[in-house]
């Protein structure tokens, strides 16, 4: 029972526990990808027809609280390979996923494993679907550190991709004037449109990427095309505002700059930009999905610096890279 006006209450109608992180454990799926992760061949397993991408990921982080991070896995990979098989009069295919997190010392701090289910009701959009794309996301806590992340998936048969990334969540505290990791983007969706989606999200405990009613999808092949929407999503973090002032308003601004990634000349500056308004007092976290300012870039390879500043001198700073075709 909840008694207050105008608000909204979404429950369970019974009670069930959160998606398992380990979903294929114990499971013969499970070993082999074991196996597979475990080897030293490097790079995709499966070489994609001439012409198509291989599969590419990024790992975005928040942090959920000192020094500790939620990761966002996101993966774009070649679906060429998906088994289709007819079952319950759909055409089916799974996509089985391990991810490991290695500390330097090759222990595993944070792993997953996972299933991505495919439906199409006739074979025909089944192979149109293989012609495209696919999008995984998955996410995982991990504590500040330096790792190795790898990641493993099967699309059926003997077909296999892997994929290996440096991850390093820096240090943070609650008093500390920081950024999240960079979520870069082509697409996002009102909430007011996520529904059921975002009422699953809730209940498995995914972080959803949110900022003034616009979820933003974050891609793991940060290549983007001249007619690409090309977006951002990140959170300050601004301690100050737990305890802000009234009558001494506090002040936080952004600046975006994209560098050329090979010799570091500067090719586009948003220059600073005040957020108005900020969060009531009391929420920390701010957080932004902006546009990046790359309408004018020729084609290349570039650097996205982002810089956080504010109204008491304090400024952080985040980069990453993508490409312009």
């Amino acid at each position: 029972k909840v008694d207050r006006s105008g608000t909204e209450v979404r429950a369970r109608t019974g009670y069930c526990g959160s998606k398992p992180m380990d979903v294929l454990s114990g499971s013969p799926v499970e070993k082999t990808l074991e196996a597979k992760i475990a080897a030293a061949t490097p790079g995709p397993l499966v070489t994609p027809p001439a012409g198509r991408k291989g599969a590419s990921m990024r790992l975005p982080y928040f942090y959920s609280s000192p020094n500790v991070a939620r990761v966002n896995v996101a993966m774009d990979f070649p679906a060429f390979a998906l088994k289709f098989e007819k079952k319950k009069d759909v055409q089916h295919a799974e996509v089985n996923v391990l991810g490991v997190a290695y500390s330097p010392q090759g222990t595993v701090a944070a792993r997953f494993s996972d299933t991505l289910k495919l439906d199409y009701a006739t074979k025909e959009e089944a192979e149109d679907a293989k012609k495209l794309p696919m999008h995984y996301e998955n996410q995982f806590d991990i504590a500040s550190g330096k790792y190795t992340f790898k990641l493993v998936f099967s699309e059926g048969g003997d077909n296999f991709g892997k994929l290996e990334a440096p991850l390093e969540i820096d240090t943070f505290t609650t008093s500390q004037f920081a950024i999240s990791g960079l979520a870069l983007s082509k697409e996002y969706h009102r909430t007011a449109d996520g529904g059921a989606d975002q009422v699953l999200a809730l209940l498995e405990d995914k972080k959803q990427l949110v900022a003034d009613g616009i979820q933003v999808v974050p891609i793991g092949n940060a290549t983007f095309s001249k007619s690409d929407l090309a977006i951002l999503y990140l959170e300050v973090y601004e301690p100050l505002l737990a305890a802000a002032d009234q009558k001494n308003p506090l002040a936080v601004a952004i600046q975006m700059r994209v560098l050329d990634r090979k010799t570091g000349d500067e090719k586009a500056d948003t220059g600073m930009m005040r957020l108005d308004p900020l969060p009531p007092a009391g929420n920390s976290v701010i957080p932004l999905a902006e546009k990046m300012p790359v309408s004018k870039l020729s084609p290349g390879a570039y650097q996205l610096e982002l810089t956080a500043l504010d109204s008491e001198g304090r400024t952080a700073k985040r980069t990453a890279d993508f490409d312009l075709q």
